[in-house]
């Protein structure tokens, strides 16, 4: 009974972790995703500047 309800705890840490390792990744991947294009247009006008 015992070993029963801590591998039911165990699985439900394994699939927690991952959840969370998976919206992290997301997360991440969108951030970079939106912000590398942010970055590309504050630094455009700083170049035509320059020049």
């Amino acid at each position: 009974m015992i070993f029963a309800s801590f591998h039911r705890r165990s699985l439900f840490s394994e699939a927690f972790f991952s959840m969370n390792l998976i919206f992290l990744s997301t997360f991440f991947y969108l951030n970079a995703l939106i912000s590398s294009p942010l970055i590309i247009m504050i630094s455009e006008p700083r170049k035509k500047d320059k020049t």
